[in-house]
């Protein structure tokens, strides 16, 4: 296939090879294909790059090339199994970013979306779509939910208690006030309880 007719003969569900690409056009042919797959009914499409390094060199390509597509990162663990220390913070919080929003069906999002991923990624394994279901806690305005319950459910899904929120995975008591950092969220949030009532969430600056 030339490049003159990938456009317009792009297939969805039939292998595709493309050789011979100028550097970083296979952003700009992986975001058709995203888009033709949104259209076809909302599908959001899987690439599988060969290491970290081509992973992070195409998501840039795609934000530039593809500014109104979401482009979920999947990445490896930095570490060998039953290591001493676990995956870093920030690596932990954006797998179990991508695979909450892949349980709970927020991956739609009115917009295609490429699920980018590494081989080693790939065939790491993951628990399965209905316990990171079962493990959600939904904390809304209005709602009672008691702080000592919070607290308890925060430590027991790998959150660390700090004296100031900053990074993914931290959360702090402040008297009537409890800052927590969810993973693969933009920002902390600021929960202000009266009682054992949620009066009010919002985003703040750490």
């Amino acid at each position: 296939m030339s490049l003159l007719e990938w456009k317009r003969e792009l297939p969805l569900d039939a292998p595709l090879t493309l050789s011979g690409l100028p550097e970083g056009y296979d952003a700009v042919i992986l975001g058709e294909l995203a888009k033709r797959a949104d259209r076809a009914g909302g599908r959001a499409l899987l690439h599988i790059a060969s290491d970290d390094g081509r992973a992070n060199h195409l998501k840039r390509a795609l934000e530039f090339f593809h500014p109104g597509i979401r482009v979920l990162f999947f990445p490896a663990w930095d570490c060998l199994p039953y290591d001493r220390s676990g995956p870093k913070a920030d690596i932990l919080s954006s797998r179990i970013g991508v695979l909450s929003d892949l349980a709970t069906g927020k991956v739609r999002a009115g917009k295609p979306v490429i699920i980018l991923t590494t081989l080693n990624a790939a065939l790491q394994r993951v628990p399965p779509a209905d316990w990171i279901t079962a493990q959600a806690l939904p904390i809304r305005e209005k709602t009672t939910l008691g702080r000592e319950k919070l607290s308890r459910y925060l430590t027991e899904n790998g959150y660390l208690r700090v004296e100031a929120v900053a990074e993914p995975g931290d959360y702090a008591f402040r008297g009537g006030l409890v800052d927590l950092f969810p993973p693969h969220a933009p920002s902390p949030y600021r929960i202000d309880f009266f009682g054992d009532e949620v009066e009010s969430i919002r985003t703040f600056d750490p």
